[in-house]
């Protein structure tokens, strides 16, 4: 029976919802896996975590600047603060024992602080067994590299170069996609006239006034569906919702998201790297909106570039690309096309298959 280790992070719920398709494409490979998850800043004193995330909240909306120039900062050297080893010492020493406790044959991280902790332990000699690092975004930061990790598996071709043009021209890396949960992985659509799914992600950072806005100056009927992510947000919605006089929907927590993408026209949303993945596995045009410093930033430029999504910074700008997602056939025909090629909706069986068989290998080894 093989035995994983799956750490992610709290800092935006990509990194888990990754780690839970990697764990629902590893049942269904292997129904007598054990699993054991760990969020790594629970390491920390609960007072500790939840300030750190306070502080990362509110960096994000009221200073991106300040968020985007660490990111690029750490980008170039992938440097880090005193406080920062510190904290990142604390959290290594009770990875180390829970790793001696479970004794998994692999570890999977799908957060760049976990695959950097473990790539430590291996290089320090403490542990001996795979580090497997599944980067959950389009682009790829320095904190994602270390010597210590066994394998990357990541979203296309062009992140390989990235990691030569750093130093890591040796690495092992698997262009898997990015992973998503097996209820996205039925590419088609139920389209349903002029329907606008809004996504802004769990942490409420996306401003709903301008979709709105856009919204209300196309000259046809629209229904915009708006799922919020909890119950407190809902509740800010409907508050915002009232002052406006087209049809909505307003969901908080909603578990049939693929069906809502199947169903909708058009999908507005920030470039977080695992809810887009989802959207272009099932295959739904995109405009990307509101998207936050640092990482985002990369997934909207590369997405935009590469011809899978449209993006826009304010009204104006939505609502021309609302209006040519809604009125222009071939325009929808090619960013699918485009989305086809880049999606891999079944990347989560793909890790699932090479860690299996990377395991077996070391096994037959020793």
């Amino acid at each position: 029976m093989a035995r994983f280790l799956l750490c992610h992070a709290p800092f935006g719920s990509g990194h888990t919802v990754a780690k839970e398709a990697i764990e629902e494409a590893i049942r269904e490979r292997d129904t007598d896996a054990e699993i054991i998850s760990i969020n790594v800043f629970s390491y920390l004193p609960s007072w500790a975590e939840k300030a750190m995330i306070r502080f990362y909240l509110w960096i994000l909306a009221h200073c991106p600047s300040l968020y985007r120039w660490s990111y690029r900062a750490g980008n170039a050297r992938c440097g880090s603060t005193l406080l920062m080893r510190f904290i990142a010492s604390l959290m290594r020493a009770r990875l180390a024992d829970d790793i001696c406790r479970h004794r998994p044959d692999t570890i999977v991280c799908t957060h760049a602080v976990p695959a950097r902790l473990a790539g430590e332990l291996v290089c320090r000699g403490e542990i001996g067994m795979i580090v497997i690092a599944v980067v959950t975004d389009h682009v790829v930061h320095r904190m994602w590299m270390h010597r210590g990790v066994t394998r990357y598996f990541v979203a296309h071709e062009g992140l390989v170069g990235r990691f030569a043009s750093c130093g890591m021209a040796d690495a092992d890396i698997t262009v898997s996609g990015i992973p998503v949960r097996a209820q996205f992985c039925l590419r088609g659509s139920m389209r349903e006239g002029n329907r606008i799914l809004v996504m802004g992600g769990g942490m409420g950072l996306m401003s709903l006034e301008p979709i709105l806005r856009a919204a209300e100056r196309i000259d046809a009927p629209v229904i915009v569906h708006i799922i919020t992510g909890s119950e407190a947000a809902r509740r800010r919605t409907l508050e915002t919702a009232q002052q406006y006089s087209c049809e909505m929907i307003v969901d908080g927590y909603n578990p049939y998201v693929a069906d809502a993408m199947r169903r909708a026209s058009v999908l507005i949303t920030k470039a977080g790297g695992v809810s887009v993945a989802e959207a272009m596995a099932i295959g739904i045009p995109l405009i990307l909106f509101g998207s936050l410093a640092g990482q985002e930033e990369g997934n909207t430029e590369f997405l935009k570039q590469s011809g899978a999504a449209l993006t826009a910074d304010n009204e104006e700008e939505l609502y021309q690309s609302l209006s040519d997602i809604l009125r222009g056939k071939d325009a929808v025909s090619r960013m699918l096309a485009v989305q086809a090629e880049l999606g891999r909706p079944y990347a989560a069986r793909t890790i699932a298959e090479s860690i299996c068989q990377m395991i077996k290998q070391k096994m037959a080894v020793e």
